[in-house]
């Protein structure tokens, strides 16, 4: 049994997926009211990965800190970040527009990498 919070590379596709119109589609599970601003880990159990934010859920605060986060880490504009789903859920799908989902997996894996050490 693999430590918890070890993440094969591979585990990164299991979240995400390219959508019709060209863009990827992320799952992921956002902790609001954290200490930190953070992409954590990738939940195993729920393909999704884990983003923490300082911000609290209300009045959409802790939506535009996953937008900022997700854009910073993937350096993207955050205005090719879109919500598609969950907007007051934990449980989020975002829509990123401009870039491949291959870069994408590259970048999240080398952040996973670099958190886990």
């Amino acid at each position: 049994m693999e430590p918890e919070g070890n993440n094969p590379p591979e585990s990164v596709a299991a979240c995400l997926q390219k959508s019709l119109d060209g863009g990827v589609i992320i799952a992921l599970e956002v902790q609001p009211n954290s200490s930190r601003d953070a992409i954590i880990c990738i939940n195993p159990w729920r393909s999704r990965l884990q983003v923490s934010v300082k911000a609290q859920a209300q009045k959409g605060a802790a939506n535009r800190a996953v937008k900022r986060i997700i854009a910073e880490h993937l350096n993207i504009n955050q205005s090719a970040v879109t919500i598609i789903q969950g907007q007051t859920s934990r449980q989020k799908m975002l829509r990123i527009y401009g870039v491949e989902v291959g870069l994408v997996v590259e970048r999240l894996t080398e952040l996973l990498k670099e958190v886990q050490e």
